[in-house]
C-alpha cells in the first residue's frame, strides 16, 4: 500500500461504515422504542436495557462523527441512569429527534497524512543531505544521520522507522540493531556501479547505485515494499459491530492485521487461536465487564504482559484510574480520532518491540509463525482448530500489571471525585482456560511489581533515580508536580518555558533526562516546537504531554513529532504516576 494513500483509504473505509451506520437508524431507534414501551409499562429491567442500547449508539455516533446521534443518545441514556429510575415524558421526544439527526451529515474527522520516516545514513554527508531533501517532497519524513550511534538511536527511538538507507555499507552496530526489532524496515543498500551487481544480499532489500541521480533514487526508495512484511496483529472486542468496523478500517489501513470479536466471553479461545500483539477492548459490555477480563488478564501468566488498551465511552476519572491500577496499558475515550487511534496502537507495539530486544540486546527477536486470519473478521463464536495445525509459540514478556495502594476519594489535580470500586474476585462462568507450563526455552513471566516512586537497588549495582524534566508555564503546577514526583524517589527539574526545555534538553555536558513531562501552550517555543526540535536534533527523551488546550489536529501533530503519550488537564495525579511509571522502567 503506498504511504501517500493511507489517510484517502482510512477515510474511504470510514466513510462506508458510516453509511452502514446511518442505514441503521430505524432499527436502532425501533429497539430503543421497544425498551421505552416496556420501561413505561413497569417492565423490571427494561430501563436498564434502554440505558445499554443508548450507550452503545452513543459510542458508535461519537466514534463515525454522528455528534447530534450522540448528543441525544448521551441525554437518553442520562434519564435511564441507574435502572429504577421513573420513565421520563421526554423520552418519545427525544427518540423523534434522534431518528432526525440520522440524516445530518456526520463532522468531517481530521486525517493527518501519514508521513513515513526514513533513516538515511550515508558516507557521503552532501549526497544524504540532498537525498533526504527529495524524499521530503515526495511525503516522506526524512532524517540523515550524521554518526553510526546517531543512527542506532533513531532506528531505535520511540517512533517507527520505515526506510533505512546506507553506502556504501552497512555499518555493523546498525546491522546489530536491525536484527533486534520485531519488525525491521526495508533496507537500500547505495553502492558504487560496478558492486551493484556483486554486493552480497544478506539483510538488504533493495541495492541501488550511487550514481544514481538523487530524484531518481528517492522515488525508488518510496517504491520499496517488503513482498509479505510482518504485521502486527491486533484483536478488537466490543459488543457494537460499527465500532469494531470503524477501528478495522483505520487499523487495516495502517498495514494492521486485525481481528474482531462481539462477544466477550470467548475472548480467552480468541487470544489462544490469533496470540494477537494488543488487545483493544471495550469497558462497559453487556455480556462481561471489561476491568473483570483485565484482572483475568493479569492474573494469567500466558497474557499478563499483552499491551491491553480500553477503548471506552466511559470516561470518569474513577474509571481511569481503576483501569491503571489493574495494568491497563492505555484508556482511550470515544471517541478516538482515527489517526490517534493508530499512532497511539502503533506506539505502544513499536515500544514492545524496544523492551523485548532490551531485555537480551544479542539475541535476534522471534518471528513468530501465527496462523493467519483470512483477512479480518467478526468472530461471534470460537473456530475450531483445523486437525493438524501447529500452534504457534509466543514467547512470554516480563509482566506489566500495576498495583498501588488505595486512592484518597479526592485527587489533588482532578475536579472529578476519584473513587474506584474495589475489585472483586471473579466469580462468574467466564473462566481463563487451564494452560500447559511455559514451554522449554521461553522465560516465565515476571512477577507483577508495585508502583511505587523507591526503586530497589541490587546488591553490588550502580543505581541512580529516574531524572524527570516538568516544563510547564504555571508555577503552581511546576511545584505541585516537582513535590509529587520527587515523593516518588524521581530526580525532578523544572523550566518554565519551551526555549529553557530545549537548552536544558540538548546541553551534552549535563545529566541525560529520562523523562519529559511537556506543556503544549508556552511562551517563546510552544511543546510541538520543543519535540519537532527534539525529533530533528535525534534526541531519546521521551515526553509526555500535558495540555488543557488542544484540538484534534494538535494532538496527532503531538505524536507525529514524537510524544510518546499525552494526558489532558485537569488530569487525576495517580493516573498521571501510573503512565510515568510505564514509561520509565524500573532500574536495578
Amino acid at each position: 500500500m503506498a504511504e501517500r494513500g493511507v489517510a484517502e483509504e482510512m477515510a474511504q473505509a470510514l466513510a462506508t461504515v458510516r453509511d452502514g451506520f446511518r442505514t441503521s437508524a430505524s432499527e436502532r431507534v425501533a429497539q430503543l422504542r421497544r425498551h421505552a414501551d416496556a420501561w413505561k409499562a413497569g417492565t423490571p429491567g427494561a430501563a436498564s436495557q434502554f440505558a445499554q442500547t443508548a450507550h452503545s449508539t452513543r459510542g458508535s455516533a461519537s466514534t463515525l462523527g454522528f455528534t447530534e446521534v450522540a448528543r441525544l443518545c448521551a441525554e437518553l441514556e442520562k434519564l435511564a441512569e441507574g435502572g429504577d429510575t421513573a420513565f421520563s415524558p421526554r423520552i418519545p421526544g427525544l427518540l423523534q429527534s434522534l431518528q432526525e439527526a440520522f440524516s445530518h451529515p456526520p463532522s468531517t474527522l481530521p486525517l493527518v497524512p501519514h508521513r513515513p520516516r526514513v533513516l538515511v545514513r550515508l558516507a557521503d554527508a552532501h549526497l544524504a543531505s540532498e537525498l533526504a531533501l527529495h524524499l521530503e517532497t515526495l511525503g516522506m519524513d526524512a532524517v540523515a544521520a550524521a554518526s553510526e550511534e546517531e543512527s542506532v538511536r533513531i532506528l531505535t527511538s520511540e517512533r517507527p522507522v520505515e526506510r533505512v538507507v546506507v553506502g556504501p555499507a552497512v555499518p555493523t552496530s546498525l546491522r546489530a540493531a536491525l536484527r533486534s526489532l520485531n519488525t525491521p524496515p526495508p533496507v537500500v543498500l547505495l553502492a558504487p556501479a560496478a558492486d551493484v551487481r556483486s554486493v552480497p544480499r544478506e539483510g538488504i532489500d533493495a541495492v541501488m547505485s550511487i550514481a544514481t541521480p538523487p530524484p531518481a533514487l528517492a522515488r525508488d526508495i518510496v517504491s520499496i515494499q517488503r513482498a509479505s512484511p510482518a504485521r502486527y496483529r491486533v484483536l478488537a472486542v466490543d459488543e457494537d459491530s460499527t465500532v469494531l468496523a470503524a477501528a478495522r478500517a483505520v487499523l487495516e489501513a495502517a498495514s494492521m492485521e486485525v481481528v474482531t470479536l462481539n462477544d466477550a466471553r470467548n475472548l480467552f479461545s480468541s487470544l489462544q487461536r490469533h496470540h494477537p500483539d494488543l488487545l483493544l477492548l471495550d469497558v462497559a459490555m453487556s455480556s462481561v465487564d471489561g476491568f473483570e477480563l483485565l484482572t483475568q488478564l493479569r492474573a494469567d501468566p500466558a497474557w499478563r504482559s499483552l499491551i491491553v488498551v480500553f477503548h471506552s465511552a466511559r470516561d470518569s476519572s474513577g474509571d481511569r484510574v481503576r483501569a491503571f491500577q489493574l495494568g491497563v496499558d492505555d484508556y482511550l475515550i470515544k471517541p478516538v480520532e482515527p489517526a490517534e487511534l493508530r499512532l497511539r496502537l502503533m506506539a505502544h507495539l513499536q515500544r514492545r518491540t524496544l523492551q523485548r530486544a532490551a531485555s537480551d540486546p544479542n539475541a535476534q527477536a522471534p518471528r513468530v509463525e501465527r496462523p493467519t486470519t483470512g483477512g479480518s473478521r467478526l468472530e461471534n463464536t470460537p473456530t475450531p482448530r483445523l486437525p493438524g495445525a501447529a500452534t504457534p509459540s509466543r514467547p512470554v514478556l516480563p509482566a506489566t500489571q500495576l498495583t498501588r495502594p488505595p486512592i484518597p476519594t479526592k485527587d489533588p489535580l482532578s475536579t472529578t471525585p476519584s473513587t474506584p470500586r474495589p475489585t472483586q474476585p471473579s466469580t462468574g462462568p467466564l473462566t481463563p482456560p487451564v494452560r500447559s507450563p511455559t514451554p522449554p526455552g521461553e522465560a516465565a513471566a515476571a512477577p507483577a511489581r508495585p508502583i511505587t516512586g523507591s526503586r530497589p537497588t541490587v546488591e553490588g549495582a550502580q543505581t541512580r533515580s529516574h531524572r524527570i524534566l516538568v516544563a510547564d508555564d504555571e508555577p503552581a503546577l511546576r511545584r505541585v508536580l516537582q513535590r509529587l514526583l520527587e515523593a516518588e524517589g524521581y530526580v525532578v527539574e523544572t523550566v518554565t518555558d519551551g526555549e529553557e526545555a530545549l537548552s536544558r534538553l540538548l546541553n551534552p555536558a549535563l545529566t541525560p533526562v529520562d523523562l519529559l513531562l511537556l506543556d503544549v501552550h508556552m511562551p517563546r517555543r510552544s511543546g510541538i516546537e520543543v519535540l519537532k526540535a527534539l525529533r530533528e536534533a535525534s534526541s531519546p527523551v521521551r515526553a509526555l504531554v500535558l495540555s488543557a488546550r488542544i484540538r484534534d489536529e494538535d494532538v496527532m501533530k503531538l505524536y507525529n513529532e514524537g510524544a510518546v503519550d499525552f494526558v489532558a488537564k485537569p488530569f487525576s495525579i495517580h493516573t498521571l504516576l501510573a503512565r510515568v511509571t510505564r514509561l520509565l522502567p524500573q532500574r536495578t
